[in-house]
């Protein structure tokens, strides 16, 4: 099982996808972070590493880093002639089980990756400290003023640490359900079957913020990535029905995945 998983990770040095996903997040990142340096600099103050709390605070920006899951999983059920040998040795239950333990695993690298890098955009600025800090305390009661979105829920109502590990575990979530998705579609089917249900998830929660659609909120797992969801004054979404909603999508997807998996055949294709 772990060996299936391990197996589709080594494949990361080669393959191009990962590292567009990868470089993106980098790139989007270093862009929202500009006029947050500049504050810093002319005010002189110093960064605390907590910018990945805001990070899905702007529809757009999380439209953009959820694509990124899309490059990752889109190749799903990950099976090529390496996989194929594993699978004649694991058995198909433990082989999928390992796919799904990779899909989890690869959100858990994919947000690791966006929590260093929020912090590194901001060397020589960034300063060690368990507290937020006068930047993102100004910032988030005067967003105009870091030139991007930041909700001051996060800021108000949870200590720093607390709101990384909570906006890591939201996103985790929904990045696990949006890559179960993608998997469970692409059974029996054309591999940009499952991509193509994806985006539309991650355009539509991105649809609910620009038209304003917040009746629709509690049918997008992805629109539930960040503390303003649950915090926000009007229209919020209790954390418990977040949580309920989440683990009884993922029972029901990976019930599915591994139901289909006894019988459905597997196309044996190269890596894309």
């Amino acid at each position: 099982m772990f060996r299936s998983m391990w197996c589709n990770i080594r494949k990361w040095r080669n393959n191009y996808r990962v590292y567009i996903a990868f470089l993106a997040v980098a790139v989007f990142t270093y862009i929202r972070s500009d006029s947050i340096k500049n504050y810093a600099a002319l005010k002189g103050l110093s960064v605390t590493p907590f910018f990945f709390t805001f990070q899905m605070d702007d529809s757009i920006t999380r439209m953009l880093f959820y694509f990124g899951i899309i490059l990752l999983l889109c190749n799903a059920p990950f099976i090529d002639e390496h996989q194929l040998f594993t699978l004649s040795r694991l058995g198909r239950k433990k082989w999928f089980c390992g796919q799904i333990l990779y899909i989890l695993l690869a959100n858990v690298i994919y947000f690791a990756w966006m929590f260093f890098v929020s912090i590194i955009v901001f060397i020589p600025w960034v300063a060690p400290s368990a507290k937020w800090g006068d930047i993102w305390i100004n910032l988030s009661h005067n967003p105009a003023l870091a030139g991007v979105v930041l909700h001051e829920e996060a800021v108000i109502y949870f200590s720093p640490i607390i709101a990384c590990l909570i906006t890591f575990l939201l996103n985790v979530s929904a990045g696990f359900i949006v890559g179960l998705i993608i998997f469970a579609a692409n059974l029996g089917n054309n591999r940009i079957f499952g991509a193509s249900i994806a985006a539309a998830m991650i355009v539509f929660s991105n649809l609910i913020d620009v038209f304003w659609l917040y009746k629709f909120q509690y049918m997008s797992v992805i629109h539930w990535t960040n503390i303003f969801i649950f915090m926000r004054k009007s229209n919020p979404i209790s954390i418990i029905y977040i949580v309920t909603v989440e683990i009884l999508v993922i029972i029901i997807l990976i019930t599915y995945i591994l139901k289909k998996g006894k019988k459905c055949t597997l196309n044996v294709l190269e890596m894309i």
